[in-house]
């Protein structure tokens, strides 16, 4: 599956979320060029912050990019700081994923 039917079914699936509780705060973890950030800016109003292994694949002007190897590190956020959290096109690649998705609440 190509990226653009995922970003779409994420804003399919975020928008009834979102009219129950509005996004403030969202997290894409492997966010990659920033291309579901922006998309997600054009449908909500929402700050975002993204989490890569390298900061050198962001193509969004200012979108500033936490760096951690989530194969041998932690997220570099505290629980509970964020609304939204997305990780596409991301999970397999990781070594060990069930430490880093425990705390998560799906809805």
């Amino acid at each position: 599956m190509s990226t653009t039917p995922i970003y779409t079914s994420i804003l399919r699936l975020a928008t009834p979320l979102n009219k129950k509780q509005p996004f403030r705060k969202h997290l894409d973890i492997g966010a990659g060029s920033g291309e579901l950030i922006k998309a997600l800016h054009s449908a909500f109003s929402l700050e975002s912050k993204a989490c890569d292994y390298t900061e050198s694949l962001m193509k969004l002007p200012g979108q500033k990019v936490e760096v951690a190897n989530l194969n041998v590190e932690n997220l570099p956020y505290p629980d509970a700081s964020f609304d939204l959290v997305t990780a596409t096109e991301v999970i397999e690649h990781l070594n060990i994923i069930a430490g880093h998705f425990a705390k998560f609440t799906v809805y």
